[in-house]
C-alpha cells in the first residue's frame, strides 16, 4: 500500500497543499464522481486507506509534523520500510502482546557478573535493542523495539516513561487488559 501511495503521491495530494496528502484529499478521490478522471481502482484504494485507522495514524505519525493530519513523502517511506515487517499496521495492544509473547528477547542484558536487579523490560533495554547496541539481537527485534518506542502512549501504558522504570510480564498483561477495557468502552 505504501509503495502505491508513494508512486501516486500527486494523485492523492491535497490541491491546496501539494506536498501533503490529507484525509480530505483522500476523501475527494474516494468519493469522486465517475467523470472526475479517477479510476474506480484509485477510488477504492483511497477508501481502503480511509477505512484503515491504524495505518492512517501511522502514516501521520512520522515526518517533521507528526499527527497534524498531513502525510508527506517521508512518512510514507518510513511506514513502507516497516511494512515488510507489519509493525506499522499493528495496534498498541497487538504490539504490547508481541512484547509479552517475546518478553525474554527484550529483557535487559545481564550486568557485570550476570546479575541484573531490574525486574522486567526497561526503556533502556528497548532503546539498546532499537539502536543496535545489543549485538545479540537482530534487525527484526530492533524494528519491534523502535516501533514500541515511537509510540509515546504505548510506552506510558507500559509504565516505561523513564530509564529507571521496568515492566514485568504482569505489568504488560495489565496494560493489555486496560487497552481492552478502553476499546470496549468506545
Amino acid at each position: 500500500m505504501a509503495d502505491r501511495l508513494l508512486r501516486n503521491f500527486d494523485k492523492y495530494a491535497d490541491p491546496a497543499q501539494p506536498d501533503y496528502i490529507t484525509r480530505d484529499s483522500l476523501r475527494q478521490v474516494a468519493y469522486a464522481s465517475a467523470q472526475s478522471g479517477y479510476s474506480s481502482d484509485d477510488m477504492n484504494f483511497a477508501r481502503s486507506l480511509l477505512e484503515n485507522p491504524v495505518l492512517m495514524e501511522k502514516l501521520d505519525g512520522y515526518g517533521k509534523h507528526k499527527h497534524d493530519g498531513k502525510i508527506d513523502r517521508e512518512s510514507i517511506i518510513t511506514v513502507g520500510q516497516n511494512m515488510g515487517f507489519p509493525l506499522a499496521t499493528m495496534s498498541d495492544k497487538e504490539l504490547a502482546q508481541k512484547l509479552l509473547n517475546e518478553y525474554d528477547t527484550y529483557y535487559p542484558e545481564r550486568g557485570w557478573g550476570g546479575i541484573d536487579r531490574r525486574e522486567g523490560v526497561t526503556y533502556a533495554s528497548l532503546k539498546n535493542i532499537a539502536d543496535g547496541t545489543r549485538h545479540d539481537r537482530g534487525p527484526d527485534e530492533a524494528m519491534v523495539a523502535r516501533e514500541i518506542l515511537s509510540r509515546p502512549e504505548l510506552v506510558a501504558q507500559l509504565g516505561l516513561t523513564d530509564w529507571s522504570k521496568s515492566a514485568d510480564r504482569g505489568a504488560i498483561n495489565a496494560a493489555i487488559k486496560r487497552m481492552d477495557q478502553v476499546h470496549e468502552e468506545r
